[in-house]
């Protein structure tokens, strides 16, 4: 085991540190015995020759092989990308799983970029609690509620008062179509992520889809080649399009179901034109009408 420790230059890129912390010893022991109740056969820094590397967990049942990593201390992108890499040479799965210092640490989103995984089409973090591994998916809030959106319209006025350069090429979009940032559609506040997965707000990825189905009816892989890029962050276990395709799925599935897009064979387009605002004095003013057009 002290070998296997000394070795595990991953863990120690950042930290500079030899010795396991135990918070991180704790953590490998629960995760074998969540896998051994699972009928995993279960092994502990198995020395994996061909690509020089030791996962913390490395669990087999049948013809499944899994790498675990329980990541305590500070990792970069690039290390992450490299080490799920050369598991993946040797055809292992591989599931890293952040330690519960690290995500009191790091901010939400870094969090998210690092660890997010795909698991049965959903994307979310798997997280040790009380002995078990649990996969966390992105929250939403899908409620039309009067308060929460009026809230929000007036944060986004706030926000484009102080002139944020992250809002300036947008901005400058809608002024050539003589419409205004802080009058957009209400359809754009719903849904949101309430777990802060992304470092962008929901309303102005929301806007961005709008913009396209605008333009013309659109597949979701189409409407995702068609994103802004510099909205979305690189994740380093997901490739871009795959993060973005699972938000815009999400979207027009609440969209369809309150009747704001219609699909035929795949193809979404909006059944109606949403309404533009000239400010948000009387984006305000319309919100208990559109409210009421879906209860």
């Amino acid at each position: 085991m002290n070998e296997g420790i000394l070795l595990k230059w991953a863990k120690r890129e950042d930290c500079h540190k030899f010795s396991e912390s135990a918070e991180h010893l704790a953590g490998k022991s629960e995760l074998a015995d969540y896998f051994r109740t699972h009928d995993f056969d279960v092994r502990f820094e198995q020395w994996l020759a061909e690509i020089k590397q030791r996962p913390d967990l490395l669990i087999t049942k049948g013809a499944l092989k899994i790498a675990i990593e329980y990541q305590c201390s500070d990792i970069s992108q690039l290390v992450i990308r490299q080490r799920t890499s050369g598991y993946k040479r040797l055809g292992l799965r591989v599931c890293w799983v952040p330690g519960r210092r690290l995500r009191a640490k790091e901010r939400s989103y870094c969090i998210w970029n690092k660890f997010s995984q795909r698991y049965r089409e959903t994307l979310g973090l798997f997280e040790l609690r009380g002995g078990r591994l649990i996969f966390r998916t992105w929250e939403w809030c899908d409620v039309f509620q009067f308060d929460s959106l009026r809230k929000e319209a007036d944060l986004l006025q706030r926000e484009v008062s102080r002139g944020h350069r992250q809002w300036r090429a947008i901005i400058s979009e809608l002024y050539q179509q003589r419409r205004v940032l802080s009058g957009i559609p209400w359809e754009c506040h719903v849904p949101r992520l309430t777990s802060k997965n992304l470092r962008s707000p929901s309303w102005l990825m929301n806007l961005d889809i709008l913009l396209q189905l605008e333009k013309s009816s659109m597949t979701i892989t189409e409407i995702t080649s068609e994103l802004r890029l510099n909205n979305w962050d690189d994740y380093a276990l997901l490739s871009r399009e795959v993060n973005q395709q699972c938000y815009v799925s999400h979207v027009l599935k609440v969209w369809l179901l309150y009747g704001i897009v219609e699909c035929s064979g795949g193809i979404y387009y909006l059944k109606s034109s949403p309404r533009w605002f000239p400010d948000t004095l009387s984006k305000i003013q319309a919100l208990t009408g559109w409210l009421d057009r879906f209860h």
